[in-house]
């Protein structure tokens, strides 16, 4: 008997650290993503600055579709209007067409861009980098719902707490028995009030003091967004400290940490989420 609950900890334990590293390499994806994107917009900003007032998202498929086959205004200037209009239309799925390439062309006929090579260089190849990111990120969040599937969790009954966010919560708080009660949590999400200290003097800052862990505090502070918006008592709670602080995020931080109390409490005592 003892041997068949040591085999099932063990067996929940992998599976756990098998969720946390996904999580924690999704968020690595999002994080190269994210930086990518910087370096396109300021590429573009040197060899086609016009780029950004023909694409409401300059990071849409149709932008993205020009800018692998064409890095700067140059070619775009001197390529036949068919293969563009083709190339949008495609991208786009026929959201953009021939009056779109028409504008791309005749823009890129009078940009003021620079012509540096090694940018427009780097404009093919930073898109290219960012395709393959989001298939891999796509491909990640693929693996992270089955995997997530196979969790049974009272987590799970948390009103809208998504795949990804309870997936983080769940494998980065790991076994609850190492945390003797709720605030323990709370200071390793990083949630708990950052503290000044000068000479005797000793203040507590409204910030958070984001010691502990990111991934923990990042999933934290999305659900309870979510929560709030979907139950009556995160909801008011959200309402009264956006009420007594005035900004979002601080009312925000302040849900989180009621939120962290809650899951401490539904994780200690394996009960789930009911409150009105």
């Amino acid at each position: 008997m003892f041997q068949e609950e040591y085999r099932l900890l063990e067996q929940q334990e992998l599976a756990t650290l098998e969720l946390r590293g996904i999580c924690r390499f999704r968020q690595s994806l999002k994080k190269q993503n994210a930086r990518l994107k910087v370096q396109l917009v300021s590429y573009l900003d040197v060899v086609f600055p016009e780029y950004h007032t023909l694409f409401s998202d300059v990071h849409g498929k149709g932008a993205y579709a020009v800018l692998c086959e064409f890095n700067s205004p140059e070619i775009i200037a001197k390529v036949n209007i068919t293969r563009l209009e083709n190339i949008l239309k495609i991208a786009s799925r026929g959201h953009f067409g021939r009056a779109k390439a028409e504008q791309l062309r005749a823009l890129a006929k009078v940009s003021v861009g620079n012509k540096n090579n090694d940018k427009s260089f780097q404009i093919k190849h930073t898109v290219a980098q960012i395709r393959l990111i989001e298939s891999q990120l796509k491909d990640t969040e693929n693996h992270l719902t089955k995997l997530w599937k196979n969790i049974d969790t009272v987590l799970k009954t948390i009103p809208r707490i998504g795949v990804i966010d309870g997936a983080m919560i769940y494998s980065e708080i790991g076994d609850i028995t190492r945390f003797r009660k709720p605030d323990q949590l709370i200071a390793f999400a990083g949630l708990d009030p950052a503290t000044k200290q000068s000479g005797n003097f000793r203040a507590e800052s409204t910030r958070m003091s984001k010691r502990g862990s990111p991934f923990l505090r990042y999933a934290l502070v999305n659900a309870a967004w979510n929560v709030s918006m979907n139950n009556a008592t995160f909801g008011e709670y959200y309402n009264l400290k956006l009420a007594e602080k005035g900004r979002h995020y601080k009312a925000l931080g302040h849900v989180a940490g009621k939120l962290t109390r809650v899951i401490f409490a539904m994780l200690k005592n394996n009960m789930a989420f009911d409150l009105p």
